[in-house]
């Protein structure tokens, strides 16, 4: 069909073939960095790699890289500013808490 824009067969295997990739660069972190010394490169590797996926995944499968780069930047920056409040609301939450079991509160 002359507007058929679906997958093919070479690009699915692409995609598979990436996706594999950066797994075993991180599974290999995993095996490799987990020592004490390597503690901080083997989180920041992990971290990366897996957000690495994440962007990709998103990129390919949700067709965001097709779309306008302001339309992806404001997608990228509110999911991101989601989990952040996520995560400060958590961090407070813990902080609260142990503030209070220390005074007696509970």
């Amino acid at each position: 069909m002359a507007g058929d824009h679906g997958p093919t067969k070479k690009s699915i295997l692409r995609v598979l073939g990436i996706l594999a990739i950066i797994t075993i660069i991180e599974l290999a972190s995993f095996y490799v960095l987990r020592d004490p010394l390597g503690k901080g490169l083997f989180n920041t590797m992990m971290i990366s790699m897996s957000l690495l996926k994440c962007f990709y995944i998103v990129g390919e499968f949700m067709h965001m890289k097709y779309e306008f780069k302001q339309f992806v930047f404001y997608t990228l920056v509110t999911v991101t500013l989601l989990f952040w409040f996520v995560g400060a609301i958590l961090w407070e939450g813990s902080w609260w808490n142990g503030v209070r079991f220390i005074e007696g509160y509970i």
